[in-house]
């Protein structure tokens, strides 16, 4: 059986980022910042396979700096708004 050749698999491979993620100089998603910038989390259910009746989101969008809230529905994701109804 011939033995076949491979581009890269088992050669070394130049990168060409490389000397700027060893000295930290290369800029990841993480590190850009830009004003008005807004973040998000996801809270999991801590029940796996419970079947969610009611999602209660107004303690979360009583918090400052909350712009709004996204959850799934059985029909369809719907997002609400808290600074949309004030």
């Amino acid at each position: 059986m011939a033995r076949q050749e491979f581009k890269f698999v088992g050669r070394n491979v130049h990168r060409v980022d490389g000397i700027e993620k060893v000295t930290g100089k290369a800029k990841f998603t993480g590190d850009i910042r830009i004003p008005g910038m807004l973040y998000g989390r996801i809270l999991r259910s801590s029940y796996p396979h419970a079947r969610i009746l009611n999602i209660d989101s107004s303690r979360a969008e009583a918090l400052p700096g909350v712009s709004t809230t996204s959850f799934p529905r059985p029909w369809g994701w719907t997002r609400r708004s808290p600074k949309a109804r004030r």
